[in-house]
């Protein structure tokens, strides 16, 4: 997959809540070139591997909950992508 995503000059987002994640609204998408946004699993996440090779967004969330579910997740950051796309 990375081997891939490296030879066609794909850049690579993935979701994750981690240290130095930025968040989905601050993050400045680049459609200059084609994207691939990871949503992990739920249980174990994106895998160390893909996320080292991202720039790793967070979905801010106010109040107790911390996590989304991955289809939930993906289409957060897919509309805001949308958003950011028609704005350019």
């Amino acid at each position: 997959f990375l081997s891939y995503i490296r030879e066609q000059n794909i850049k690579l987002l993935s979701l994750e809540l981690i240290e130095g994640a930025v968040s989905m609204y601050d993050y400045k998408f680049d459609f200059t070139t084609p994207v691939c946004i990871v949503a992990g699993n739920e249980e174990s996440g994106v895998p160390l591997d893909i996320l080292i090779n991202s720039d790793v967004l967070y979905i801010p969330m106010p109040g107790t909950a911390y996590c989304l579910n991955a289809a939930q997740a993906a289409t957060l950051v897919l509309a805001e992508a949308v958003r950011a796309y028609e704005r350019k």
